[in-house]
């Protein structure tokens, strides 16, 4: 009798156990904003013929330290002096001009349909006629703080006006139908909840379209970024991401810090951590609508290190890239099933034991096609809370597509350290993209002076 009543006591304990580890209210829901808002509040590639001799040979030798990296050659394929192997790369001809050299033309199969066809002019033309005003689940995402950052724009007949210059090329055989969709869809964006005009619109796409995801409380961590390595470059646009917040006056605020930077998007959904899919998403939804001339997309945080100077100087001279998901990869990761952990996910959340060979979430750089294949994949998938896992690694696998590993254009904790405490001067001859997240903002000024100390030593 005694032993029938443990063995029943111990039935129902792990009964109880298996019903608590894949209930769904282990997931805290954070969709929507319980607060009302107000509604929305190509680089030259020809060297100047005034540069002199001296600064010539500097430009030289600085391009000899970017392409003479390991890291370089292996992501973007460039290996030979001529430039004939892999991508490819930009080089200077008698003329002073740069040309391109060795590109490939690369694409991946997919299993997408036609809608995922990647042609710049074409934003919008073959998205869902609700696409703009979805996010995943959320049927009624819009834009709180939007802005025309990247002058794309409509002209009179609803079309973007950075569409048809863009160096993508023109879709042809479109029916008439499908073009009057594209005109009333793209006409929509005029309203205020979706694009307003700003101070600072450039004349050309950017070479770099850097987005950051920022929680709305780091404004030091943002004035961080824009003193040091997002400083103004004609080469990027930088915009900060955010969702929405529960206290008045921390939106006043901002939306006074969005007026007076020029460099902030911020979404209707909640800001909160397990809602970084969202702006992820949002991030590629903002990219294919606002900015698709942009010929890279660049994903990062807020704690994060950029060595902009470097990357836009690589970007800008190799061949343009495609198919291109660079990152530090990630491979072999379980899945975390502890409740301690703070990154648990049940098995009804994810049931196989390992995710997919994916990017961490801090720098993630993407090709333009890239970016519009992952959009459109994203948009239909079904919503996981961890972004980094969910968009670099399924849904990339679902688009066959890719990930290109830094490899040593990452600077690992050692290397930052003997960067900034051992050899300082060895900053002009450390070619790297990204650091490790989590930095301390006195690392990224410390960081930041070190990089471009380098780089007046090269010239000089």
């Amino acid at each position: 009798m005694f032993e029938r009543r443990v063995f029943g006591l111990l039935g129902f304990l792990l009964i109880t156990v298996a019903i608590w580890q894949i209930s769904p209210g282990d997931v805290a829901e954070y969709r929507e904003s319980p607060v009302p808002y107000l509604s929305g509040a190509a680089p030259s590639l020809v060297v100047p013929s005034s540069q002199t001799e001296a600064q010539r040979r500097a430009t030289h030798r600085g391009d000899n330290v970017l392409f003479e990296s390991g890291g370089v050659r292996r992501a973007f394929g460039y290996a030979g002096e001529d430039g004939t192997a892999g991508h490819g790369r930009r080089s200077r001809d008698g003329a002073g001009e740069w040309s391109d050299q060795g590109a490939t033309s690369s694409s991946s199969s997919s299993t997408q349909s036609i809608a995922s066809l990647t042609v710049a002019n074409a934003v919008g033309e073959l998205l869902p006629k609700d696409d703009y005003h979805s996010l995943i689940d959320l049927e009624d995402f819009r834009f709180t703080i939007n802005y025309d950052y990247c002058g794309v724009g409509t002209d009179d007949g609803g079309r973007s006006r950075s569409g048809g210059g863009s160096r993508n090329g023109a879709a042809s055989g479109e029916d008439v139908g499908r073009k009057r969709r594209s005109r009333s869809r793209l006409s929509s964006l005029k309203r205020g909840d979706a694009l307003r005009g700003t101070r600072t619109t450039p004349s050309t796409p950017p070479l770099v379209l850097v987005l950051i995801h920022s929680a709305p409380a780091n404004l030091a961590k943002r004035n961080t970024i824009r003193t040091t390595w997002g400083r103004t470059d004609p080469r990027a646009k930088l915009i900060f991401l955010m969702g929405a917040v529960s206290s008045g006056a921390l939106q006043r605020d901002i939306e006074q810090e969005s007026l007076t930077h020029d460099d902030i998007v911020q979404g209707n959904f909640v800001d909160a951590y397990r809602n970084m899919t969202y702006k992820h998403v949002m991030a590629l939804k903002w990219f294919t609508y606002h900015c698709p001339g942009a010929r890279y997309l660049l994903k990062t945080d807020d704690d994060v290190f950029i060595n902009t100077p470097v990357l836009y100087d690589v970007l800008e001279r190799v061949a343009p890239q495609q198919n291109l998901l660079l990152c530090q990869l990630v491979t072999k990761l379980a899945v975390k099933r502890t409740h301690r952990s703070k990154w648990f996910v049940s098995w009804r959340e994810y049931p196989a034991p390992y995710y997919p060979p994916h990017c961490p979430g801090y720098s993630i750089l993407y090709s333009h096609d890239v970016a519009r294949q992952l959009y459109h994949e994203a948009q239909r998938q079904p919503f996981f809370w961890i972004d980094d896992v969910h968009i670099t690694g399924t849904v990339a696998q679902n688009v066959n597509v890719t990930i290109t590993p830094m490899d040593d254009l990452y600077l690992d904790h050692d290397k930052k350290r003997t960067l900034l405490e051992v050899k300082p001067d060895r900053a002009a001859w450390m070619v790297f993209f990204f650091t490790n997240p989590n930095l301390p903002m006195h690392e990224i000024r410390e960081l930041w002076e070190a990089v471009t100390a380098g780089r007046n030593q090269v010239r000089r």
